[in-house]
């Protein structure tokens, strides 16, 4: 009986550990929560970007918005820790466009562009959480591209 318990009781602290290690994959109102884990490919119009800062180096994920040739305009903004060095990067070509706070900027599809975060000097660990949403403006009228 013994046994049985300890069996029972190590089963439940393991399960709570795997539910609560689950990773989150939309905030509850159908916007898509990614990861710097592996590169995305065609997001949708409207998702979320969270780094893990864990140490003074650069975290990057590689994007890339739709197959076809033209392009779409996002706002891309820090949704927390403001603090946070952010910018992007078109590796194909080594330019580089720092993100302040918020962005409205043209993006060609079929381009991968690198999205870089560092934790600024800071000791702690911090969360940043970037927006994109896709506007609604028509690309090849949009001034500010990338």
């Amino acid at each position: 009986m013994k046994k049985i318990t300890v069996f029972l009781l190590l089963a439940m602290v393991l399960s709570i550990g795997f539910f609560s290690c689950k990773k989150i994959d939309d905030t509850g109102d159908g916007i898509k929560i990614y990861t710097i884990d592996d590169d995305i490919l065609n997001p949708p119009d409207s998702f979320l970007l969270q780094y893990n800062l864990k140490t003074n180096m650069n975290y990057s994920v590689r994007i890339r918005f739709g197959n076809d040739s033209s392009g779409k305009v996002w706002q891309i903004g820090k949704e927390n820790n403001f603090n946070n060095r952010f910018w992007i990067s078109r590796p194909s070509d080594d330019s580089t466009l720092f993100v302040q706070d918020n962005i409205s900027i043209g993006l060609r599809n079929n381009v991968f562009y690198e999205f870089i975060a560092n934790n600024n000097n800071f000791q702690d660990a911090r969360k940043l959480i970037i927006k994109f949403k896709k506007l609604n403006l028509n690309y090849n009228t949009f001034n500010n591209k990338f």
